[in-house]
């Protein structure tokens, strides 16, 4: 049955583009209404979505033309011959879920495996009100004692685009200029940040050790320095600021608002893995995701405890995510 929608599909819309592009041409000549029967194959693609077996550019053009009809890319999904996805599952360039397990945690943390095993004992453990293990990720093996800093060698990988080159290095320069935390472009072998573009924005959390190198994704529409500093904060070993186990002090979180399979980004941390006592919650950190993060309706996830949204801060360090670098990193002259 699958076969036949894709065949059908595919000898409807492969006649489609011609009309699209003519009609087209004439509306922009002659400001004419949108042809019936384009209006008609239109709705019927973006029904069907990619079941339609269209192309991306036809696809998009019934989207300009129609920009109010409701579009759904994907398959109905099902997944058969593999165990359950402790993190859910991975999505295409559409967006659409695939036979994948999802590596990503809480929108931007790259999971790996010693990490997937940390974060599952400590879902468990949080299930059942015991306590968790806290586990140092730190950079401490690149600790001059002389200089009182640590240096994290990095590399800058073709693949970025030039807006987020700028910003990673401006991004840098901020967390150099306030921190004991500084960064040397890498002329040797040694463990590093690699800043690689493409698709997607991520970061692993804390020093992983895995590999000879730890990737921290930029791609395209996160090179802003905001974003950077993201995360490089993530990579240093913080979370995100509305899983802090103090978070519900401070904020409300509407978790009828939450898409289903996305609710374990909202669970907090452990006390015991995350410590609070030298800060305060902060909505202006650039860990804090903004009042609409993974939102299934248009509706607010977070809001404060008035019911004011939270708009997230794209540019600078605030004063506590500067406070709690150095205090994580033990900075002797910050």
């Amino acid at each position: 049955m699958q076969t036949q929608i894709h065949t059908q599909g595919r000898m409807k819309f492969l006649g489609m583009l011609s009309l699209v592009v003519f009609v087209s041409g004439f509306m922009l000549c002659c400001g004419t209404p949108m042809n019936r029967r384009l209006k008609d194959i239109c709705e019927e693609l973006l029904r069907l979505g990619s079941a339609s077996n269209a192309s991306i550019n036809e696809i998009n053009q019934c989207r300009d033309y129609m920009p109010d009809h409701g579009y759904n890319p994907c398959l109905p999904f099902e997944c058969y011959d593999m165990p359950p996805c402790d993190f859910g599952y991975s999505v295409d360039e559409l967006g659409c879920k695939i036979c994948r397990c999802n590596t990503v945690y809480n929108g931007d943390i790259q999971l790996t495996m010693k990490s997937q095993d940390r974060l599952n004992r400590l879902l468990g453990t949080a299930r059942n009100s015991a306590g968790g293990q806290k586990e140092q990720l730190l950079w401490d093996k690149n600790y001059d004692s002389v200089k009182g800093t640590y240096t994290i060698k990095f590399t800058l990988e073709r693949s970025l685009e030039p807006s987020a080159v700028t910003a990673i290095l401006s991004a840098m320069s901020e967390i150099s200029s306030t921190t004991c935390i500084s960064f040397r472009h890498l002329r040797s072998n040694d463990y590093h940040l690699a800043f690689t573009g493409g698709l997607g924005c991520f970061s692993k959390l804390g020093r992983s050790g895995e590999g000879d190198n730890q990737e921290i994704r930029i791609g395209s529409g996160c090179g802003t320095k905001g974003r950077v500093l993201h995360e490089i904060m993530h990579a240093l070993g913080f979370w995100h600021e509305h899983t802090r186990p103090d978070r519900d002090e401070h904020i409300r979180i509407h978790w009828q608002n939450i898409q289903m399979d996305q609710l374990r980004n909202f669970l907090v941390r452990d006390q015991l893995e995350v410590d609070v006592s030298e800060s305060t919650y902060d909505v202006t950190s650039v860990m804090q995701y903004d009042s609409y993060a993974f939102s299934k309706n248009g509706r607010p996830t977070m809001t404060d405890l008035s019911g004011n949204v939270i708009s997230r801060q794209n540019e600078d360090l605030s004063e506590q995510d500067i406070k709690r670098i150095n205090l994580l990193y033990k900075c002797p002259n910050h």
